[in-house]
């Protein structure tokens, strides 16, 4: 029985591929209305297909205004 409560992020499929290498380990958004938060379980989805290629749990969050990133 499918679990609705899992909340999911799609990925394009070249993220997706480095996501399973291990060589992907953070990601970020704009404007998110998923309200996700530490302990989420999440679905991970080709942006293309919608097909889910991993399940993953947030181990952390950190907020930042966009005016703080930089371009180093």
């Amino acid at each position: 029985m499918e679990n609705k409560n899992i909340k999911t992020l799609k990925f394009r499929r070249s993220l997706a591929e480095e996501i399973l290498a291990g060589r992907k380990t953070a990601t970020w958004r704009l404007f998110d209305d998923k309200d996700l938060s530490v302990g989420d379980k999440i679905d991970f989805l080709i942006w293309e297909s919608k097909e889910k290629f991993a399940e993953a749990e947030i181990l952390n969050v950190k907020e930042k205004k966009l005016k703080d990133y930089s371009r180093s």
